[in-house]
């Protein structure tokens, strides 16, 4: 297949590299580079905005919009363009000019603009963004995305998510066949609204920033400080779900460490809850347990999984006749399995499920006599929020084999897991962070409707609140119930949360002020969750 990416000869950008290299990868792929006649480049205060960004927060310096090339790859000019037909052109230039001649054209959108101004416009208005792949081999039917912007006060930071998302979205067009060709002509380009990002727009929205910022810090000094915790109700006859509310009792923390993920496991009569446990001082996650004492009280944690790298999200299971735990280990790029060698406090690394891959909350299910892991993807310099991708096996120690269309979701609301898949009333439930606003933000429930070697598909039929908090993890197991929650949390020793079904008129969390104010205080607590 040839494939013919088109640039604006003034933005070789990272992102570009990265999504050439990858389509390279592609078995049969051939790739050249063709620019547009126009020479485009970004608007002066788009540059300046992302200069002072990189020099008052220290940004990575591989960030998606840096100036960069596209190296190995013999470019062609405008005038030898209509001397090659290409199978796809990628048209990332943002012009209109007519495209070199092929038998499928892709163009990204990013909420109907193409092009990295369109990506600029459509952060700096607000969510939602969502990102479309025009194919003219497809017309309506092109493929969408609704990414998370882990911090959209940052442009750098924004646009690494959205644009390794797009890239993600692009390869994934690709590999879909086309279901109708228009033959050799030109193509025209896909309709858009034209955009002309102002100045002053830009030159506000980095004055908005700057600001947001030191309100966020004021923020922190005056409300104590937002961090995790993690909520329980022990011996809880009727889970959250069957109640539709219910009170939980925060597991106190001293200030030097938080506790989120949480993860109740019966085992022998006895209940336990394995945590994260983030101390400040190392700046990463290990994993600790907690006893459900003879009077109801639960322990302190202690610690019983420690790595050089972070780890979270306990996942414990029985299989086999055995007690495994999948904790994340995005960080070490791989997903490990853990046996209990003395349960609950002996833990024994048996292996890798999966091998160079960022792959954040794994979590693993049995559905139709097969074994599914679901995890979230980083690729580039995405976050780990909204690109699902699911792998099924035969038995535990493998081979893993991905989905046939992973990514199965490119969506910030639906992605993330956020506990164990459970049944209730004979569905298979998921629980699923919404990341549209921040992370933590909100906590839905999916029914998986489909979940096959060739579909995935669910319907989320409820979400739980928690007045002002965010809420990103959901487990039940024996007498214990858990939930975490994100927020002002020095000094609470209870919180009362809700499940309210889909369809259900209430005040859900990312709705209310007091949301809004923990959106500007999110950033640093996501960078180290992430």
């Amino acid at each position: 297949m040839q494939i013919g990416l088109r640039l604006d000869p003034l933005r070789q950008l990272r992102w570009h590299q990265w999504l050439a290299a990858a389509l390279c990868d592609m078995p049969g792929c051939r790739v050249s580079i063709v620019f547009a006649a126009a020479a485009r480049p970004l608007p002066l205060a788009c540059r300046l905005l992302l200069q002072l960004e990189r020099l008052i927060y220290r940004c990575r310096t591989d960030h998606a919009m840096e100036l960069t090339g596209v190296p190995g790859f013999t470019p062609h000019g405008p005038d030898g363009d209509k001397q090659h037909d290409f199978d796809v052109v990628v048209d990332l230039s943002g012009s209109d000019d007519p495209l070199p001649r092929c038998r499928r054209a892709l163009t990204p959108l990013f909420n109907d603009v193409a092009g990295e101004l369109g990506a600029i416009a459509a952060i700096l208005n607000g969510p939602p963004m969502r990102i479309e792949v025009h194919d003219s081999a497809r017309g309506a039917a092109s493929l969408t995305a609704l990414p998370a912007v882990a911090d959209p006060r940052m442009l750098t930071s924004a646009l690494d998510g959205v644009l390794s998302s797009t890239a993600t979205l692009i390869l994934k067009a690709i590999d879909q066949p086309a279901v109708a060709t228009t033959g050799n002509g030109d193509q025209p380009p896909p309709p858009h609204a034209r955009n002309a990002l102002a100045c002053s727009t830009t030159l506000a929205q980095a004055g908005r920033a700057l600001r947001d910022k030191v309100v966020a810090r004021i923020g922190r000094i005056v409300a104590g400080g937002h961090s995790w915790a993690v909520g329980c109700r022990v011996g809880a006859a009727s889970s959250l779900l069957d109640r539709r509310r219910a009170t939980f009792a925060l597991l106190l923390d001293d200030r030097r460490r938080y506790y989120a993920d949480p993860f109740p496991f019966r085992y022998r009569g006895r209940s336990y809850l394995f945590v994260e446990e983030f101390g400040f001082a190392c700046d990463r996650g290990c994993i600790s347990v907690s006893t459900l004492e003879a009077n109801g009280a639960l322990s302190r944690p202690r610690a019983i999984i420690e790595e050089p790298h972070h780890l979270s999200y306990p996942l414990v299971f029985e299989h086999d006749g055995e007690i495994w735990m999948i904790p994340e280990s995005g960080a070490a790029n791989r997903i490990d399995v853990y046996r209990a060698e003395q349960f609950p406090d002996r833990w024994r690394r048996e292996g890798t499920l999966l091998e160079g891959v960022a792959a954040y909350d794994a979590t693993l299910t049995r559905h139709d006599g097969k074994l599914w892991l679901l995890v979230t993807m980083a690729r580039w310099n995405s976050t780990s929020w909204d690109d699902l991708s699911i792998f099924h096996a035969s038995r535990l120690a493998g081979p893993w084999i991905p989905h046939t269309h992973n990514p199965v979701l490119l969506d910030a609301r639906r992605s993330r897991s956020g506990g164990a898949l459970f049944r209730r009333d004979g569905a298979l439930l998921r629980p699923v962070q919404d990341c549209s606003r921040i992370y933590g933000g909100a906590l839905a429930f999916g029914r998986v409707d489909v979940l096959s070697e060739t579909d995935f598909r669910q319907t989320e039929i409820g979400r739980i609140a928690c007045g002002g908090f965010g809420c990103h993890t959901y487990n039940r197991h024996g007498a214990i119930e858990a939930i975490d929650i994100f927020g002002g949390t020095l000094g609470l020793e209870r919180v009362e949360a809700r499940y309210v079904p889909a369809g259900g008129a209430t005040r859900l969390p990312g709705d209310g002020s007091r949301q809004d104010e923990q959106a500007l205080l999110a950033a640093e607590v996501a960078a180290t969750r992430a």
